[in-house]
């Protein structure tokens, strides 16, 4: 990956996680007392089922296919803006996670 795409990483990454995360997409679950991985939520496991491993792997799956959809273009594109600006994004997807999670387990 060309270090001119880790900016690009770095926001998808987090843009694709937070909607992962708000939508409530398990395609990978980890049940910690069978140590049982399943491609989707297995209700004749015991429970819970740990669902933030599949969520990284959708956001680097994510990040990674915009990655490969700006390729072409990021040799065209004269970045003007500072790299340092980059860190916005997820500074802003954190406090986001923390609302979506209050609202969804009732923490508020």
């Amino acid at each position: 990956m060309s270090p001119r795409l880790l900016p690009i990483f770095t926001v998808s990454f987090a843009v694709v996680y937070s909607l992962v995360f708000f939508l409530r997409m398990r395609y990978l679950v980890y049940y910690p007392k069978s140590h049982v991985w399943r491609l989707a939520l297995d209700p004749n496991q015991p429970q819970p089922g740990m669902y933030y491993y599949g969520w990284i792997v959708m956001g680097t799956l994510g990040a990674l296919l915009v990655c490969l959809l700006c390729t072409p273009f990021i040799d065209r594109v004269k970045w003007s803006v500072s790299s340092a600006w980059v860190w916005i994004i997820p500074l802003i997807a954190v406090p986001f996670l923390a609302v979506v999670y209050g609202y969804r387990f009732n923490l508020w």
